[in-house]
């Protein structure tokens, strides 16, 4: 089905994983994966308040990883993973 009288999707699909490498440039990165992840959600651009939201909540984590778990020379990996549960109660629950 398509979006709802809310203009709300349930076309996202389930699942996210990502696996990042830990350099400057993961939280763009992440920040364009997570959006288009939640894009059939809201169904529009700019994202719903909620999806912002969460895009925001995971960029910064991203973005800590990288800056303390791996300053300096220390190489790895981060990994995001994500898993889209509807309600039924709109775009949050």
């Amino acid at each position: 089905s398509g979006p709802s009288a809310a203009g709300y999707s349930d076309r996202v699909p389930d699942l996210l994983e990502l696996a990042l490498s830990a350099e400057p440039s993961a939280p763009s990165r992440v920040r364009r994966a997570v959006t288009d992840w939640l894009f059939p959600f809201c169904g529009r651009q700019p994202l719903c308040e909620a999806a912002e939201d969460l895009v925001y909540a995971v960029s910064e984590a991203v973005s800590n990883s990288v800056d303390h778990a791996y300053a300096g020379s220390r190489r790895g990996g981060v990994t995001v993973r994500g898993r889209f549960r509807p309600t039924g109660r709109g775009p949050v629950g």
